[in-house]
């Protein structure tokens, strides 16, 4: 499980810890690629994901997440309402998949 906390990129962290609320513990956190990080907190997802000018992120309640699966190099979860999100794993970071996502189907559940 320890392999799935990961600290982040500072930049990440950075626009991570501007957004989570105090009261959020982090389960997990992964720099799934150079563009890309998700975090998992005790109460929502975070993807976080550099863009053409700054950062994004996308904030999923775990209450609201209907479906976790992986489409080629991507973690795929859906939600009841809102937006898909679609995070890229680079290649070095693939074998985190499958524990990744038990884990976050364990959640769902």
């Amino acid at each position: 499980m320890l392999e799935l906390l990961e600290q982040l990129n500072p930049q990440f962290e950075r626009v991570f810890r501007e957004r989570v609320a105090m009261t959020e513990l982090t389960r997990l956190s992964l720099q799934a690629s150079d563009k890309e990080a998700l975090v998992v907190t005790n109460k929502a997802v975070y993807h976080l994901k550099k863009k053409f000018l700054g950062f994004g992120c996308l904030r999923a309640p775990l209450e609201g997440l209907q479906e976790v699966s992986r489409v080629d190099n991507y973690l795929q979860i859906v939600q009841k309402q809102g937006p898909e999100l679609r995070v890229f794993f680079s290649p070095s970071k693939q074998e985190l998949l499958p524990r990744l996502i038990k884990h976050l189907k364990a959640l769902i559940n």
